[in-house]
Order: C-alpha cells, then structure tokens, then sequence
C-alpha cells in the first residue's frame, strides 16, 4: 500500500498561541504561529506501523501546548516501540493512552497547572490493519466519492444534550482535570480503500457553523483532489475567513 500525505497549522485570527501539536509519521509540528509541509511526502507502508495524530492543547495559561506536545511525544515513542502489537490489540492501544492521561495529569499537579489538557485523534495504519483512536473533539474524516463523512464521535456536551449547549465544553480528554476519561477506537481495517482521502483536524477546522459549510467543505476537497497541500491551505483559509476562533491544525493522508 501505498500513502501521501502533508499537514498544515495555524494559530488563527484569535488566538495569542497555537496550543495544537501534530504528528505526522514519526515528526511532531508544535509551538509554531503557522506551518505547512515543504512538500507532500509519499510512503510505501508496509507491516511497519506509522501513526498521524493531533493534538489540541487547552487550558491557555495552564500550558495546552506543553500537554498536546507530550502527549504526541509519549504516544510517538509507544508507536516506535510496540507499534504492531497496539495496532492489532486495541486494548493495549487503550491502556497506552490511559496510561498518558495519568502522566500528564500527575505532571500537571507538579507543575501547579491542573487544567492542562489536550484531545488526541488520530490513525494507526499498516498495510493490513487502520485503526482510529479517539479523546475529546477533535475528529477524523475520510472523503469518498464526494462527500465528507466524520468517523469519531465528539466528546462533548453538545454532542451528548445538542441544543444551544457552548461546543467547546468536552467531556474527555488528555488531562485537563478529568479523572475517568472515555476513549474511543474505532476499526477501519477494509473500510478505506485505494483513492480516499483521510484528514484529522482539530476542532479550530470545524468551529464555524459545519452545517452550513459542510457543502462548501466537501467542495473545496473535490477541487483539490490532486493537490493535499491546496486543499489543506484552502480549508484553512475557508475557516478562518468563516470565523474559525481557535487554532486550525489538519493533516491529510491519502490511499493511494
């Protein structure tokens, strides 16, 4: 199998820092006001695992951006190390995200910024198994034929009440003062095939209003299809220009 991918990252219109963190295939992109890849990337995967995540820091003066970084650099350094054994054992792949929710919390109470906190979404892939995991509400997409379908379930008030509930209070995540956090894995092992595009985004992508835009998304993606690096930067775009208030992180990957 083979893959392409790139990734792009933004502080935003709002927003004094960027407190999101990728990682993209073994390199992590944190504490920058804007980066993009310098070019798209293609990978022949094999049995050898390979993991893109995000990241988004939360807590503002209570280090989100020192929570999103750890993070992706403790679940980096379990994906070099066990990578095909947390790809085919889910429960392994829980306990190890488990296990960095107590880190960073214990390391938060140290550092006397309890709040500090981050989501984490992203995929763990080789060429015979892709896995999705799930803290919070960043989410993972996969487009297909035209149309954009979202694969993880926002852990959120909003997502569990609906209504006029404020969408930024979530009910998980990677520290941040939760003590028993939910975790969701989700098997995609046959369902992506050879031309679908997968992009993991934190929330800053889809703080507009998706039910009005998500036809305009979806359409800026068909456009681009050839180019991950322009439907990246035009996403980006399109956000912030449709009042995105948050930091903006995507990486997209395509089957190819």
């Amino acid at each position: 199998m083979k893959i392409e991918y790139c990734c792009i990252t933004d502080k935003g219109t709002v927003r004094q820092t960027n407190e999101d963190s990728i990682l993209c295939n073994g390199s992590i992109v944190t504490f920058r006001d804007h980066y993009e890849s310098p070019e798209v990337v293609s990978k022949d995967v094999g049995e050898d695992v390979v993991c893109f995540s995000v990241a988004d820091g939360m807590g503002g003066h209570e280090a989100g951006e020192i929570a999103s970084l750890l993070t992706l650099e403790k679940l980096s350094e379990q994906i070099k190390k066990n990578g095909v054994s947390l790809l085919n054992e889910t429960d392994l792949l829980k306990g190890v995200i488990e296990k960095i929710h107590r880190e960073i919390t214990d390391f938060g109470s140290r550092s006397g910024k309890k709040a500090m906190g981050t989501t984490l979404v992203g995929a763990i892939l080789n060429a015979s198994k892709f896995i999705v995991f799930n803290v919070g509400d960043s989410r993972l997409y996969t487009f297909r034929d035209g149309y954009l379908a979202q694969k993880t379930r926002d852990h959120s008030l909003a997502e569990q009440m609906g209504g006029n509930v404020p969408k930024n209070y979530i009910t998980s995540s990677i520290g941040g003062g939760i003590e028993n956090i939910t975790i969701d894995i989700y098997d995609l092992t046959g369902k992506v095939r050879e031309n679908d595009l997968v992009m993991i985004c934190s929330d800053g992508l889809t703080d507009i209003d998706m039910d009005k835009y998500y036809d305009d998304i979806e359409g800026i993606i068909k456009s681009n299809t050839g180019d991950l690096k322009k439907i990246n930067s035009e996403l980006l775009n399109f956000s912030l220009s449709h009042g995105s208030a948050d930091n903006v992180s995507i990486v997209t990957v395509r089957i190819c």
